[in-house]
């Protein structure tokens, strides 16, 4: 998932990886990547919380 930020810049994109080096190794071979439209700032964690409740 991914897209603009509209009030900053740039764009958020969301993977589902265990770390880093597998964000990157999944951007590896993005035309966007290669041709310098895409560029990686910053990778962070996010954990995503569900509520079970009833």
């Amino acid at each position: 998932m991914g897209g603009p930020l509209v009030d900053e810049g740039g764009s958020l994109l969301i993977f589902n990886a265990e770390d880093e080096n597998e964000v990157r190794e999944k951007l590896r071979n993005d035309p966007w990547m290669k041709n310098g439209i895409l560029k990686l700032e910053t990778v962070k964690r996010w954990q995503i919380f569900i509520d079970v409740r009833k």
